[in-house]
């Protein structure tokens, strides 16, 4: 265990609340936590009557955020999904959380994300001569996150 908040932690499993709701199952893989700046260059005169390009900051792009986890028989995720699917565009959009939590279940960092919607659901690819644990999928878009 580490010996303090600045140590870095191995995340064993992340936990995904849709809108303040009961956890939607605990995930492996959680990904695109991603925030950056679109850069536009815009040429300059000097006094001197020369020019130069400065680098001024643009919008600001979220990445997608990916979640994977075990199948189960939770319909959390399609149901969330299928809203998108059957139109419900506005009732779709959800504040959620990720919480990384430890090996001992503790929480150990916490974003939450605003205004997020599945635009990807991603099945298990079904094949019945492997050992491998069935996966699903989410992919959310979302208008920024903040980290606790």
């Amino acid at each position: 265990m580490p010996a303090n908040d600045k140590e870095a932690h191995v995340p064993i499993w992340f936990t995904l609340k849709i809108g303040g709701a009961e956890s939607a199952g605990f995930f492996k893989e959680a990904t695109g936590f991603d925030s950056e700046s679109e850069v536009t260059e815009i040429k300059r005169s000097l006094p001197n009557g020369k020019t130069d390009m400065i680098k001024a900051m643009g919008n600001t792009k979220w990445g997608d955020i990916e979640l994977k986890r075990g199948v189960d028989q939770d319909k959390t995720l399609w149901n969330w999904r299928k809203m998108i699917v059957d139109g419900q565009l506005k009732e779709a959009r959800k504040d959620c959380t990720v919480t990384m939590l430890d090996y001992m279940g503790s929480p150990v960092v916490t974003y939450s994300i605003i205004n997020a919607w599945p635009k990807k659901y991603t099945g298990v690819g079904l094949k019945a001569d492997s050992n491998e644990v069935a996966v699903e999928g989410i992919t959310l878009c979302h208008e920024g996150f903040e980290i606790q």
